[in-house]
Order: structure tokens, then C-alpha cells, then sequence
């Protein structure tokens, strides 16, 4: 039947937009605390697929555009400021994973 797996202490995400890597089994996965506080476990890879890679997308304004994802049935996994700007990852309806980018880009 149903089992609980012990991923992290709530305490160890303090503050909105920090992660920690868990695992269950050895199934990786990635723990998040949203901007409105709330956390989040997702399977961060699946060990047995095939060579992948995750596209970043520039936007104009991560908060929007992630605003327009969930509008769209889409889900935000996790946003995070960086040095340059700042960084969403986010979850299509059809279950594909996809970032985004607000920042300085060479032209």
C-alpha cells in the first residue's frame, strides 16, 4: 500500500525560491519552496531516459511569464533570482519541463 518517504525537513527551506536534492530510493528528487512559500517534491530525472535536454527560454519578465503558464494550465516548479536576472522552471499541460530566462543575453 501507501508509503511515506522522508524527503527534507521544512525547516531547511527557509525562505521562498531555495531548493535541496532528496531521493526515493534511487529515484532523485528535487524539493522547492515557492514564492508564496508552499513546497514541492519532483522526481528530478528518471534514471532510465534516454539522453534529453531542457531548452531555456529569454523572457522580458520571468513573474509574468510564469503568471501566463499557470493561466495556462501549466505549473511553476520552482523560480530562483541568479546574479544576471533570474531563472523559472516550469511544467507544460502535456507534462514537459521547460525554463526560462529573464536577463542580460548577447545579442
Amino acid at each position: 500500500g501507501p508509503t511515506w518517504n522522508f524527503l527534507c525537513l521544512e525547516a531547511e527551506l527557509p525562505k521562498p525560491n531555495t531548493f535541496r536534492t532528496s531521493a526515493v530510493g534511487a529515484m532523485p528528487v528535487v524539493v522547492t519552496r515557492d514564492n508564496e512559500g508552499r513546497l514541492n517534491a519532483t522526481f528530478s530525472i528518471v534514471t532510465d531516459a534516454p539522453s534529453h535536454w531542457r531548452p531555456y527560454f529569454t523572457v522580458e519578465s520571468v513573474a509574468a511569464t510564469t503568471e501566463r503558464v499557470q493561466g495556462l494550465g501549466g505549473q511553476v516548479l520552482i523560480t530562483a533570482p541568479i546574479p544576471d536576472g533570474s531563472i523559472a522552471l516550469v511544467l507544460d499541460p502535456q507534462g514537459a519541463v521547460f525554463g526560462l530566462f529573464e536577463g542580460e543575453v548577447d545579442p
